[in-house]
């Protein structure tokens, strides 16, 4: 298990230093992203990938992966997928399993730990990927995390 500041790919991410007023701007912002907009078609989704607007949370992998978003369809088990260097392969498939913010940490007791364990274990059986994350805008509970 890594965290994103581990992970090579997200380090110009991750090193990026912000004012503590910016912190705080930037966290009403947080608070308002979701997992998925009111338009979650593919052409929607595909239009969305060039606007400078944030509407989800898979948005910002759009600046710095090779992207490829899944919109919610109902039958999707993760989010978002990308190429990542780890595992001595240049090109790991990353598949991350995306949720909204949450104000409190997410426990393993929660419906959205729920689903998003249900994605986890449901994608642990796909050969063709080498990575799974998990996208939230907030915190998991140490306990959900020994869970994953």
């Amino acid at each position: 298990m890594f965290k994103v500041r581990e992970l090579e790919q997200f380090k110009s991410v991750w090193d990026r230093r912000i004012t503590p007023k910016r912190r705080e701007e930037l966290h009403e912002v947080l608070s308002l992203i979701t997992e998925k907009c009111s338009y979650h078609s593919v052409d929607a989704c595909q239009a969305c990938q060039h606007e400078k607007s944030v509407r989800c949370i898979m948005k910002p992998f759009v600046t710095f992966t090779d992207h490829k978003l899944h919109p919610h369809h109902g039958q999707e088990f993760g989010d978002i997928s990308f190429t990542i260097k780890m595992l001595a392969m240049d090109d790991a498939v990353f598949v991350g399993i995306a949720k909204s913010y949450e104000k409190k940490p997410i426990k393993p007791t929660d419906k959205k730990a729920y689903e998003m364990l249900q994605q986890f274990v449901y994608k642990c059986k796909d050969t063709t990927v080498n990575v799974l994350g998990i996208v939230v805008a907030g915190e998991l509970e140490q306990g959900f995390v020994a869970v994953l």
